[in-house]
């Protein structure tokens, strides 16, 4: 009878996809924001902290919309640069469940900055447009002059 892997010892060794890719990353590097191979202990760990792992974080109160950018401890494969390690997302508003990825913190910077650009710019003409009243309003109409010259009945 062959004994099972304990747990424990799986948790703390570095795991690889058939590719040679590792499966889970961490935040490392002199600056602390490069991507590099981790247990899935440690990325468990920072999969919690969420302080660590954010880049960015900007919400547009007066639309409810959210733009928040943040460290994939599994990252997005990708077939050019390798791994995308990093995702934005947007959160209600005009461009809601747009996601975006990137390779570098630098990038996920440059890409949190360009979508919040894009709903600002979105918000701004939503409000300086006039908006029609919307299709389910009832509106009255002023009698035309065939009505107006017509008697009324009275029961």
């Amino acid at each position: 009878m062959t004994e099972q892997p304990q747990w424990d010892s799986a948790l703390d060794t570095i795991r690889y996809w058939d590719d040679g890719t590792p499966v889970a990353w961490v935040l490392g590097g002199a600056d602390g924001h490069t991507p590099v191979a981790g247990t899935m202990r440690e990325a468990g760990a920072l999969l919690h902290d969420i302080a660590r792992r954010r880049v960015a974080y900007t919400a547009f109160p007066e639309r409810e919309a959210v733009v928040s950018t943040v460290f994939l401890t599994v990252p997005v494969p990708d077939d050019n640069s390798g791994i995308l390690a990093f995702e934005s997302l947007v959160s209600g508003g005009p461009l809601d469940n747009t996601r975006g990825h990137y390779a570098t913190w630098d990038d996920a910077v440059q890409g949190h900055e360009h979508l919040c650009r894009l709903i600002a710019a979105l918000l701004e003409r939503s409000t300086t447009r006039p908006t029609a009243p919307p299709a389910t309003a009832r509106t009255r109409r002023a009698p035309t002059r065939a009505a107006r010259a017509r008697p009324r009945r009275r029961p």
